[in-house]
């Protein structure tokens, strides 16, 4: 054994080669060598280097400077080097992946921990091939972050193969959310929200949502009113509720209808002019919309009312009041009315928007009491100079 022991500060030791050899087991050993590139430490099998001290640190130096770099790792023909250029860290390998896995017991998680120092938060930004945008994942005041930024960023894509896309799935209280943010840069400056569904060309373009078979329910109701209970019954067809703001009045539509649940009434309103056509319509397309029943009567418009009125209340089935702050001459259609009965545009019947009423024929009778009419209908009476008459 060579042991040197207290050798005056800077006072170099020269040898040319070391070689510590373990006489216990044949073949390991550590060589220190010199060469023209430095000096070299070869070792048969594992080098460890061990700083025992309470504060330990290991300093690799140059002279009087600390080791710059880079600290190169070599195993075969492929390494692995850690660098800094005096403002970043850098970590190069020339084959292969980096892997980080944990050796730790059997079947163990591996964990990678980012943090910042201080009051700042942790952040990972991963560049795209010309580094000039990239995908930024981070933390701060308790939550996480994911969004593209750089130059020119572009879309954040999940799952852009096809594949599901799945949130929430091992929740088992409480009431998930999905808040969309956004904001208007025209100059109404308002928040705009917005979700757009695209396919590609000639496949048609949809947004297809889904609901549980179990409820079959979706709700539109306020922010505040997401975790209300509004004891809804289950649908036997996919409906929207529409709520109130007080969440107990509500419009449901499905495939069988418009329904309202208010005691304040529903509403058809147009708040634009309406420059051509028909302000609101109920019409067939093409040959579809028949009514086709072979054994029963139908009808187009059904109003079945139902009233229990007291008191002073007055009741209108079917209320028209009409402002009309000018009129065309009528001479495009059969005159300007409040309600007219056509056959294939044939005017059976019309009352004019001055209250006059124009049947298009009438019975034709020889006088009162043979003319045929029931009571209350109207027919001319060729008799009596083709006077209009109502049967009784």
């Amino acid at each position: 054994m060579l042991r040197l022991n207290n050798l005056p500060h800077n006072v170099p030791l020269t040898v040319t080669n070391i070689k510590i050899e373990d006489n216990t087991t044949a073949g390991k050993y550590l060589i220190i060598d010199s060469d023209s590139d430095g000096t070299v430490l070869t070792a048969d099998r594992t080098l460890t280097i061990d700083v025992n001290n309470t504060s330990p640190t290991l300093d690799l130096l140059t002279g009087t400077n600390v080791f710059t770099g880079p600290l190169t790792l070599t195993q075969n023909s492929d390494s692995i080097a850690l660098s800094h250029d005096g403002a970043d860290a850098y970590v190069k390998w020339n084959d292969g992946s980096l892997v980080l896995r944990t050796d730790e017991g059997e079947n163990t998680a591996s964990t990678v921990k980012i943090q910042g120092k201080g009051t700042g938060h942790s952040q990972l930004f991963i560049y795209d091939q010309d580094d000039a945008e990239y995908l930024a994942l981070g933390s701060f005041d308790g939550m996480g972050t994911l969004y593209t930024d750089g130059t020119s960023p572009g879309n954040l894509r999940f799952q852009h193969l096809g594949s599901p896309v799945t949130f929430f799935d091992s929740v088992t209280s409480g009431n998930p959310t999905i808040t969309i943010h956004g904001w208007d840069s025209n100059a109404s400056a308002l928040d705009s929200y917005s979700i757009n569904a695209g396919m590609d060309a000639g496949a048609g373009t949809r947004l297809t949502i889904g609901l549980d078979e179990t409820m079959r329910t979706m709700v539109i109701c306020d922010a505040g009113d997401i975790a209300t209970d509004f004891g809804l019954t289950v649908n036997s067809a996919p409906s929207l509720y529409m709520m109130s703001s007080s969440g107990a009045d509500y419009v449901r539509i499905n495939y069988t209808g418009f329904h309202i649940f208010s005691p304040s009434g529903f509403s058809l309103v147009t708040h634009e002019d309406t420059v051509s056509g028909n302000a609101v319509e109920f019409r067939s397309i093409g040959s579809l919309g028949e009514l086709t029943d072979t054994n029963g009567p139908q009808a187009w418009v059904l109003i079945e009312l139902k009233a229990n009125q007291t008191d002073t209340a007055a009741l209108d089935a079917l209320y028209i009041n009409g402002t009309l702050t000018s009129l065309g001459d009528g001479s495009t259609g059969d005159g300007n009315n409040y309600f007219r009965i056509a056959t294939g545009g044939s005017t059976l019947f019309r009352i004019d928007t001055t209250g006059g009423i124009h049947p298009a024929g009438l019975k034709s009778g020889t006088d009162q009491s043979d003319a045929g009419a029931a009571a209350g209908e109207l027919y001319s009476d060729s008799n009596d100079d083709n006077t209009v008459k109502i049967g009784v």
